[in-house]
Parts: structure tokens; C-alpha cells; sequence
């Protein structure tokens, strides 16, 4: 028997099914790992596709309220400008009222000189 014991026999063909079992775990665990990338690479492209989608709403709210902002911001200069005509017309009445209050400060006394007020 070419010199081979039966221990031999069965190490030799132990060590055989058990490279076997490794190169089939490795190939096992090869495919596995392809797969793995394949379907990280598809989770990727989803989210590039709704992060720009999300960007392409962001973008249209932003230009949204850049639109609000510039209506408020016209709409606030409005205001200041009647707040400007309004304090030029307050100081308008209040020249008026002071030139009454002395017109009537001088009437006082010729009224008082003229007679008892009835």
C-alpha cells in the first residue's frame, strides 16, 4: 500500500474536506460581501436622490421666503414713510396749537378788561 497508513488515509483526507469547507466558506463569504456592496451602493443612489429632491424643495421654500422677506421688508418702509408724514403733521398741529394757546393768552386779558363773562 504505497506506504500509507490509514491514519494517513483518514488525516490526508480530513484536512482535504476541511480545505474544502474553507475555500467554500470563503467563496461563501466572498458572494456575501458582493452582495452587501451592491445593496449599499442602491441604499446610496436612494438617499443622493432624496437628500436632492429635499434640496430641490429647500431651495424653492428659501426662495419663498426671500420673496415674504422683500414684501415685509417694502411693506416696512411704507409704514416708516406714513410714520415720517404722520410725525411732520403732529408737528404741524402742535405749531398750530401753540399759536392758538397764545392767541388765546392775548385775548385773556383784553376779555377780562372788557367785562364779567356771562
Amino acid at each position: 500500500m504505497n506506504g500509507m497508513t490509514s491514519t494517513n488515509r483518514m488525516s490526508l483526507g480530513t484536512s482535504i474536506a476541511l480545505a474544502a469547507l474553507v475555500i467554500g466558506l470563503f467563496g461563501w463569504l466572498r458572494a456575501d460581501i458582493g452582495d452587501l456592496r451592491r445593496d449599499v451602493r442602491a441604499d446610496i443612489g436612494t438617499l443622493r436622490s432624496e437628500v436632492q429632491t429635499d434640496m430641490g424643495d429647500l431651495r424653492q421654500s428659501i426662495t419663498r421666503l426671500d420673496g415674504r422677506i422683500g414684501s415685509l421688508e417694502d411693506r416696512m418702509a411704507s409704514v416708516e414713510n406714513r410714520m415720517v408724514s404722520v410725525e411732520n403733521r403732529m408737528g404741524s398741529v402742535e405749531n398750530r396749537i401753540a399759536r392758538v394757546e397764545g392767541l388765546v393768552e392775548g385775548l385773556r386779558p383784553a376779555l377780562a378788561a372788557s367785562g364779567p363773562a356771562l
